[in-house]
Formats: C-alpha cells, sequence, structure tokens
C-alpha cells in the first residue's frame, strides 16, 4: 500500500513540457511525459523521469544530479559533464 501512495504521488509530480504544436512550455504531470519530450528542469526540482540532459545553464556545463531517489544512497550529489550544445 505505501508503495502504490508513493508511486501516486511520483506520477502526480509538475514537469515542464515543451509543446511543439503551440511553441510553448506547459505544465504537465509526470505520468504525461513521452518519449521525446523537452522537459525544461530549474534548479532543485524533482524530475520522475529518465532524462537526458542535452543542454544546461551553467557556464561550465555542468549539471548536478541527485539520484537517491533512485538508489536510496545519501549523497552530495553526482556531477555530470553536459554538452553545450548540439547545434
Amino acid at each position: 500500500m505505501q508503495r502504490f501512495k508513493q508511486d501516486k504521488e511520483a506520477n502526480n509530480i509538475p514537469a515542464t513540457v515543451y509543446n511543439y504544436q503551440t511553441k510553448r512550455f506547459e505544465a504537465r504531470r509526470s505520468k504525461e511525459i513521452q518519449v521525446g519530450d523537452l522537459l525544461r528542469i530549474q534548479q532543485d526540482e524533482v524530475i520522475a523521469a529518465d532524462v537526458l540532459i542535452i543542454k544546461t545553464s551553467s557556464e561550465s556545463g555542468v549539471a548536478f544530479v541527485n539520484t537517491m531517489n533512485l538508489d536510496g544512497e545519501v549523497s552530495s550529489g553526482n556531477e555530470w559533464k553536459c554538452f553545450k550544445s548540439f547545434t
């Protein structure tokens, strides 16, 4: 029962997803995220989806990702080097 409640909460975490038809970002629930969606992720935001970081606002191109909710370990975060841009 506890797992069901946690899954329901995770599925309803808000996310900011780009709408290709309106050419604007809009709010959606994480359970509505689909493969190929473009997400805007803000600092300290929780995302309940697997994502590929393609760009960061950091001048160094580094994003810090805390995977504690995935692996159950307490850590200060993991450092991932990101590409500045594909264009």
